[in-house]
């Protein structure tokens, strides 16, 4: 693939110098960059979806892992697998118990 840039005298010296500096030929230096970008928004969406899975595991404690589900315009309290030996319902395998409709 080819690319075609636009650049006054003064930014194509400016690039041949720092090409010169690292060693490497001019065209792979804007490869290098896009990497280096690219590297660093994966690192930094890493981490986000590190910090939103730690806030999820938070909010499930705070909650005992009770859950709200609507089935068919019906509504279930979803709650932890051992909360109920007999539940009258199960949703998703776990024992719930159905809201009344009033």
């Amino acid at each position: 693939m080819r690319i075609h840039a636009c650049v006054s005298p003064a930014e194509l010296a400016d690039w041949r110098a720092k090409s010169t500096a690292v060693g490497v030929p001019l065209s792979d230096l804007p490869r290098q960059k896009l990497e280096a970008e690219r590297l660093e928004i994966e690192k930094t969406a890493t981490h986000e979806l590190q910090r939103l899975g730690e806030t999820l595991a938070q909010m499930e404690q705070t909650t005992w892992g009770v859950t709200l589900r609507e089935i068919d315009g019906v509504r279930f309290v979803v709650l932890p697998a051992s909360a109920l030996d007999h539940p009258p319902w199960r949703v998703g395998g776990r024992p719930a118990v159905m809201l009344s409709s009033e």
